[in-house]
This record gives C-alpha cells, structure tokens and sequence, in this order.
C-alpha cells in the first residue's frame, strides 16, 4: 500500500500503510487533528489505513492537515499518490494488459496454419 491522498475543498482523505492495521494510531490521529482549529470531523479507518478529515477551508487547509500527519509520522508526502495518478496509472496497466491481448489474438491468428503449412513442405 502507498500513500494516498484525495482532496476537494472542505474534505480529506489520506490513506497510509502507517495507520493499516493499527487501531491505537488511528484513535491518536482523530484525537490530535480534532483538536485543530477548522476541523469538524475526523473519522479513521484501521482497516483501510484511511483518514477523512472534513474541515472549514476558511479556517484551515488540506495543505496544513497533510503537514500535521507528516510531522507525526502517518503520512510522507514524498511517497504520496493522488487520486488523479493513481487512476492514471490503473488505466495505463489496463490499457497495456488489453493491448498484449490483442496483439497475442492476433498473432496467433496470423500464425494460425503456419505448423500445418511447415509440416507439408517439410514432407
């Protein structure tokens, strides 16, 4: 797992292979950031590893949010994907697998009587 993040005004999620699996660090992440001016809710999964932090943008910003997880140790930044990479990324391996499908479909068409045709020029 990598780290992840989605952001739109007003709402972040991070997702952190630090906080997969353990409860104790994800109850201390929804204890420090709920104590930070502009933020309502936060709410941490340690199945997932995943953050959602929705916050007043006129208060605080994900920029800082992302900045408190980092100083903690729950998310490094330089590691981290965005959702639009993320998708980008999937899309491109998909493209790819597709890609070698055809290609295998139709060379195996092509070469399809090949051995037949080798075999009797051979006799």
């Amino acid at each position: 797992m990598t780290h992840y993040y989605h952001e739109v005004p007003g709402r972040l999620r991070v997702k952190s292979p630090v906080l997969k699996g353990d409860h104790l660090q994800c109850k201390s992440v929804q204890d420090f950031l709920g104590q930070h001016d502009g933020v309502q809710a936060v709410s941490a999964n340690p199945v997932t590893g995943s953050v959602v932090v929705n916050y007043d943008p006129k208060v605080a910003s994900s920029g800082a949010i992302k900045e408190i997880l980092a100083q903690k140790g729950h998310f490094r930044p330089e590691k981290a994907v965005t959702s639009e990479k993320y998708i980008a990324d999937s899309t491109g391996k998909i493209g790819q697998f597709v890609g070698k499908v055809v290609l295998s479909a139709c060379v195996e068409k092509m070469f399809e009587g090949s051995a037949l045709s080798l075999i009797t020029v051979l006799l």
